[in-house]
């Protein structure tokens, strides 16, 4: 019986080591949701987002225009909004989509959004017209939910 312990002890403690780590809300402690977008129709802004899973979000706004000005830096936004992201990033199915989503058919193209989704060790990335996916849509919007609005608004 020791000797089975003995053995089945460095298998054990591998396979914890293995196993991805997950923060609140089962969120994984490696979990990063990069999306970028230039030349969209709306907003009139190109925008570089990072959501990070300690809440914070890393973000670059360029807004076009009468009104034009550049926004950059850091905001917490909590762990709660990062955990509605990721329920988003599992609900759209992000694994299973193709690499490129070109616009549907009924919808223009309103601006191209790459999506970058890192977590449990391995990186996906989307790139899609922003009309080009009912799933990626409404994973937009909840994007756009958890970025504070004053961030796409003009530096006065």
């Amino acid at each position: 019986m020791r000797r089975m312990v003995l053995l089945l002890l460095p298998l054990l403690l591998l396979a914890a080591c293995a196993a991805p780590s997950t923060g609140p809300d089962g969120v994984p402690a490696d979990f990063r949701l990069h999306v970028s977008s230039i030349g969209a129709s709306n907003p009139h802004c190109d925008y570089d987002l990072t959501f990070l899973p300690n809440g914070a979000l890393d973000y670059r706004v360029s807004l076009r225009g009468a009104a034009s000005s550049d926004r950059r830096g850091r905001v917490d936004i909590g762990p709660a909004r990062v955990s509605q992201l990721w329920k988003a990033v599992l609900a759209a199915g992000i694994d299973d989509l193709p690499p490129r989503i070109g616009p549907h058919r009924d919808g223009g193209e309103r601006g191209v959004v790459r999506w970058t989704v890192r977590y449990d060790g391995r990186e996906r990335v989307v790139v899609a017209d922003r009309a080009g996916s009912p799933q990626l849509d409404l994973l937009l919007e909840t994007v756009f939910w958890a970025a504070p609005p004053r961030i796409f608004r003009p530096v006065r």
